[in-house]
């Protein structure tokens, strides 16, 4: 799944416990959710592993990281 459907799946109450998960702006998830802005490689680490593999870092970041099944 993409980040935007991803975001877009999720209540407000979701993305809030998602930032102060990640330490972050919720409005900093949704610059990246959206595509204005890129994360971090560690912040594509740490979104993938919040969803558990929903969004890959791949995703997130091609430019970084090659796809898992490469």
């Amino acid at each position: 799944m993409d980040m935007r459907t991803y975001w877009r799946s999720l209540s407000a109450a979701a993305k809030d416990e998602m930032a102060r998960t990640l330490n972050c702006n919720r409005d900093y998830l949704a610059q990246i959710a959206c595509g204005f802005r890129k994360g971090s490689p560690q912040m594509a680490r740490q979104i993938e592993s919040y969803t558990n593999g929903t969004v890959s870092k791949h995703e997130l970041r091609p430019d970084v990281f090659e796809p898992a099944d490469a």
